[in-house]
C-alpha cells in the first residue's frame, strides 16, 4: 500500500502514471501463480494425450493380445512379434509401436492374461517389418544390447524366415537373389541388376498343392512355401526378393499382385487375408558363452492352419503334434539349413521330442 501511495504522489507531481511500472513494483497476481496459469493448458493437453494413449493401447491389446515369450536368459529376451505393428511409434499418426506395446503389457497386473512376465527395462536391438511376425530379440541391459548389435553388424546372427505364395516357381526352385535395392517412384523398394552393395538372400521352395485341398490355379490359396536365409538386412528385402522370383507373398499390400496375392480394390484385406504371410521362424547367435537357438513355428493367420486327417482346421495354438504345414517347414529346414543348432531343433520337433515353441528350447534340447 505504501508503494501505491508513493506512485500516486509521483503521478500527481509529474502528471503521468505508468501502469506497467506499477505492475512491476506491485504485481496484482504473484509470479508463481501466473506461471501456473500459463502452464495449465499444456497440462490439460498432456492429460488428453495420456487418455488417448491409454485408449489406443487398450484397443491394440484387443487386436494383438498377449505377446508370447520364447526365450529368456540373464540379459536377453526373445518374443513372438505379431504382424501389423511397427517397431517404433508412428511420428505422424501417433500410433503406438511394438516397443511401446511391450512396455504397456509390462505395466499390467501380473495376474492378468495380458501381463508380460519380465518387468524390467528393455532395449530394442533389431527390427522386423510391420507386416512380419516372429522372433524379435530384446536386451535387458545396455551391455547385452551392445553385444547383440555387434553380432548383427558382423553378420554372425543366423536367421530363417518362412513365407507363403499363391504362385508356383516358374524359374528356379532354389538359389540366390542378389542385387542393389533402390526406392521406386511409388516409394516402395525394388531390386536392381547392379551389385555395388547388394542385398543377398538364399531361398528354397516346396510345393503345397496337397495341403491346400485344391489343385486349381487360385491366387488366394497358398501354393508354395518359401524358406528365406537372408545374408544382409535391408528394408523389405525378403518381400522384394519374393516378388523378383515371381512368388509374391500372400497378403503383401505393396509387393503382391492383382491376381490374389494382395488386397485389390473392392476387396478388404481382412476379408481375404488376415496378414502378410511372412514369419521369422528361426534364429541362432553366439552371445559370448551363451549359444542362443530359437525356433518359432508361425502361429498367426488362418492360412497357417492346416486340415487334420478328420477334416476341419487345426490351430497351432491348440495342437499337440506338428501340423502338416509345420512338418513341411521343418523338413525343408532340416534339408537345407546351414546352422547345425537349428537343424537339431527342427529334427527333434519333427520327432516330437521337444515341445513346439518352448520358451527355452536350447536348454530343453540338452536335457532330451
Amino acid at each position: 500500500m505504501m508503494m501505491l501511495a508513493l506512485l500516486s504522489m509521483i503521478a500527481l507531481t509529474t502528471g503521468s502514471y505508468n501502469a506497467n511500472c506499477a505492475a512491476a513494483f506491485c504485481p496484482l497476481v504473484p509470479s508463481h501463480r501466473r506461471l501456473l496459469l500459463r502452464l495449465s493448458p499444456k497440462a490439460h493437453d498432456r492429460s488428453v494425450e495420456a487418455s488417448q494413449r491409454k485408449d489406443d493401447m487398450d484397443e491394440l491389446s484387443k487386436r494383438l493380445g498377449p505377446v508370447p515369450l520364447l526365450y529368456e536368459s540373464d540379459g536377453l529376451l526373445a518374443v513372438n512379434k505379431p504382424p501389423g505393428i511397427s517397431h517404433h511409434d508412428d511420428p505422424t499418426s501417433g500410433s503406438p509401436g511394438f516397443l511401446s506395446y511391450i512396455r504397456y503389457l509390462q505395466s499390467q497386473v501380473t495376474e492378468t492374461d495380458l501381463s508380460f512376465p519380465y518387468k524390467g527395462r528393455i532395449y530394442g536391438v533389431h527390427r522386423l517389418d510391420k507386416a512380419t511376425s516372429g522372433i524379435l530379440l530384446l536386451a535387458k541391459d545396455a551391455e547385452t544390447a551392445r553385444k547383440i548389435t555387434e553380432c548383427f553388424k558382423n553378420k554372425t546372427v543366423v536367421k530363417y524366415y518362412v513365407a507363403l505364395s499363391g504362385k508356383k516357381p516358374r524359374r528356379k526352385k532354389q538359389g540366390w537373389v542378389k542385387g542393389d535395392m533402390a526406392r521406386s517412384r511409388r516409394g516402395t523398394w525394388m531390386l536392381k541388376k547392379s551389385a555395388s552393395d547388394p542385398a543377398i538372400t538364399r531361398f528354397f521352395t516346396a510345393g503345397l498343392g496337397e495341403l491346400t485341398g485344391s489343385k486349381e490355379e487360385d491366387g488366394n490359396r497358398p501354393r508354395t512355401l518359401i524358406l528365406f536365409r537372408p545374408h544382409t538386412g535391408r528394408t523389405h528385402q525378403l518381400r522384394v526378393a519374393a516378388k523378383s522370383l515371381g512368388l509374391p507373398i500372400l497378403g503383401d499390400p505393396y509387393y503382391g499382385d492383382s491376381s490374389g496375392n494382395s488386397p485389390t480394390e473392392g476387396n478388404s484385406s481382412s476379408d481375404i487375408f488376415h496378414r502378410t504371410y511372412l514369419h521369422a521362424a528361426g534364429l541362432h547367435l553366439a552371445l559370448g558363452e551363451e549359444q542362443v537357438t530359437i525356433w518359432c513355428s508361425p502361429p498367426f493367420g488362418h492360412l497357417w492352419d492346416t486340415r487334420s486327417h478328420e477334416g476341419g482346421y487345426i490351430s497351432p495354438h491348440t495342437r499337440k503334434e506338428p501340423t502338416e504345414y509345420e512338418k513341411c517347414i521343418m523338413n525343408i529346414m532340416v534339408k537345407h539349413c546351414d546352422c547345425n543348432e537349428l537343424t537339431s531343433v527342427c529334427t527333434l520337433s519333427l520327432e516330437g521330442t521337444i515341445e513346439q515353441d518352448h520358451p527355452n528350447q536350447r536348454e530343453t534340447e540338452k536335457v532330451t
